[in-house]
């Protein structure tokens, strides 16, 4: 099944129909949240190793939406504010590592959101606020816990990553960086 989203911006919208059109070509059961705002996977992170979803709302995406998701799925769904322009998706200052660690941007978050991160995972790695506004630092991806690909020159989250026994993967994104995203947007998993 496939559940497609609405984006905020007008601009966007056209890139629902060739989703639409890949999953119906695919046989894949189609959803859509096309009464809210719902960005994707822009803002809602899965957590493979738990079935949990981390939830951002707040700027691009609409905390109704998750009430749509939840009923669509199985999935426990952890809802996070969002409360600074320089972090509007989830993507850009949350990153699932694996099922006990995460990074995440401190300041993107509410009081509430940092606690329940906290909660969530016993190794929250806090990402350099500079590192993650110009390197999408918190744009990552891990897909088997141990090797962690990111945007190069982010020294501090590549040592912290090292210090933790992950091995991190630089690569160079700086062009699609231009468009607002780096490598966890450059990507698409699929669950079969």
């Amino acid at each position: 099944r496939v559940v497609l989203g609405r984006m905020r911006s007008e601009q966007r919208r056209g890139e629902t129909a060739h989703f639409r059109r890949w999953a119906q070509q695919s046989g894949f059961m189609i959803e859509e949240l096309n009464d809210f705002t719902f960005e994707g996977c822009g803002d809602a992170i899965w957590n493979y190793e738990t079935g949990e979803i981390f939830g951002g709302f707040g700027l691009r995406s609409e905390e109704k939406a998750y009430d749509r998701l939840a009923a669509l799925t199985d999935a426990k769904i952890h809802r996070l504010q969002l409360v600074s322009e320089n972090f509007y998706h989830l993507d850009t200052c949350f990153a699932v590592l694996n099922a006990k660690t995460a990074l995440y941007t401190p300041e993107a978050f509410t009081a509430e959101g940092r606690a329940l991160l906290q909660n969530q995972f016993s190794d929250l790695i806090a990402l350099d606020s500079a590192e993650a506004i110009k390197n999408f630092a918190g744009n990552t991806l891990s897909v088997d816990g141990h090797h962690v690909i990111l945007q190069a020159g982010s020294k501090k989250l590549v040592a912290d990553l090292k210090k933790r026994g992950f091995q991190p993967v630089e690569v160079e994104t700086s062009e699609f960086i231009k468009a607002g995203g780096s490598v966890f947007c450059m990507k698409q998993l699929i669950d079969i």
